[in-house]
């Protein structure tokens, strides 16, 4: 009867999600995901459906990541983020969040660091930065799991390519000074301006 009927598919559902999590455990993403959304149609009142949620949507996340496009990533990761943080179970996957924004904030500035243009390094920069606030926010990240070390070796960074792209511009302003002040005969003023972009960035 009824309780038969309740046994049979708590049970399915159980061995359905369990398959899920192996799935997820051993990063097959994709198989995990169909997994979590099958059990979501099949048994969308199981206990363990607000993990569902959460792990199929950190499942995205991972494959997103998987293709190293760090900007795309950050992206995905903000989706998901405001996609499942009001599940009961999204305090779960604080401990993975806590490993996962790191990196991404970590490949941003890497593309900051090896990008060509400016206005590319600028942009990375700015996306960096905002991924470093998202793991300031205790409901996502809280500050026991926070890896600060590796949070202040990303800033350092960070400032260094600022610092660098500060220097760059302000090196072609300086020679463009100094052929102009070489072209008037204005020696001592062309040497003054080289002299100030060595005291400032030595």
């Amino acid at each position: 009867g009824a309780v038969t009927y309740y046994l049979l598919y708590s049970s399915g559902g159980d061995e359905l999600f369990n398959a899920a999590e192996s799935q997820y455990n051993e990063g097959s993403y994709t198989n995990a995901i169909n997994s979590y959304e099958k059990l979501l149609e099949d048994y969308p009142a199981h206990p363990s459906a607000s993990l569902a949620r959460v792990h199929s949507a950190l499942a995205t996340l991972r494959l997103t990541m998987s293709d190293n496009d760090w900007q795309r990533t950050w992206e995905s990761a903000q989706q998901v983020i405001e996609k499942v943080s009001a599940e009961d179970a999204f305090r779960e996957v604080h401990e993975e969040l806590a490993t996962i924004l790191p990196e991404i904030a970590d490949g941003l500035t890497q593309d900051a660091k090896n990008a060509e243009e400016v206005a590319a390094a600028d942009q990375s920069i700015r996306l960096a930065t905002e991924a470093i606030g998202m793991i300031g926010r205790t409901d996502i990240v809280p500050r026991n799991l926070r890896d600060e070390g590796r949070l202040k070796r990303i800033r350092d960074t960070l400032d260094l390519i600022r610092r660098d792209m500060g220097s760059d511009v302000e090196l072609t302003n300086v020679l463009d000074t100094m052929q102009r002040e070489f072209t008037a005969g204005n020696v001592a003023a062309a040497y003054a301006a080289h002299k100030k972009l060595i005291d400032e960035y030595p």
